[in-house]
């Protein structure tokens, strides 16, 4: 199976599982691609992009693995205590928070829901990543806000390394699907991988 994986959520979660996949399934061979470009599944040697949000490309097949996923506001405790911690989303325009941009657009717009009101609050700071895994490791280190899907940063959280912030409010959806070009790719051991990511990912985000 040719594989790619976004560079958080690879480094940090889907590499280990991966290794317990094969050891499941000794006959299949993992070819991986970390990275948070999004993979050309038609034009690059990619059978199948785990990737989060909608497919860009609507002929695309998207096969849900956690469609509940979200994104979650989170600083490490010792940015709570230098800085103070923010109540509300608004708040955020004090604070600085750690962008991630994809391409060259900046990922700078947070979205939040409670009790059927919506708001959108761009933000800044002083660092913008296109790399999800270093603002995750930035983050770890004290240096600003991130917001990230919570898949990525469970265990930070539960382990109390990442301190969730404004409860009260939720982060936008961040479904996430393995993607293919076609349903001839969506072979049987591409259906046991997905089938296992699902597994997985319920033990980290119940469904």
């Amino acid at each position: 199976i040719q594989l790619s994986v976004p560079s958080d959520l690879g480094r940090n979660l889907v590499l280990p599982w991966l290794c317990e996949f094969r050891r499941r399934h000794p006959d299949v061979q993992l070819r991986l691609q970390v990275s948070d470009r999004l993979a050309g599944v038609y034009r690059e040697q990619v059978d199948v992009a785990l990737r989060y949000g909608e497919p860009p490309d609507s002929s695309m097949i998207a096969l849900p693995v956690a469609p509940g996923n979200v994104r979650v506001l989170c600083a490490s405790p010792e940015y709570i205590r230098r800085h103070g911690e923010p109540r509300s989303p608004q708040e955020l325009a004090r604070h600085n928070c750690l962008c991630f941009m994809l391409g060259e657009r900046p990922h700078n717009r947070w979205k939040f829901r409670r009790a059927g009101q919506e708001i959108e609050v761009k933000v800044g700071g002083s660092f913008l990543c296109d790399d999800g895994d270093a603002v995750h490791t930035l983050a770890l280190l004290g240096e600003g806000v991130a917001y990230k899907s919570l898949l990525d940063v469970s265990g930070d959280i539960r382990e109390g390394r990442l301190l969730a912030i404004c409860r009260d409010w939720q982060g936008e959806l961040a479904p996430l699907s393995l993607l293919g070009a076609d349903r001839d790719q969506l072979r049987p051991a591409v259906r046991a991988l997905r089938e296992f990511l699902i597994e997985r990912c319920r033990e980290v985000v119940p469904a």
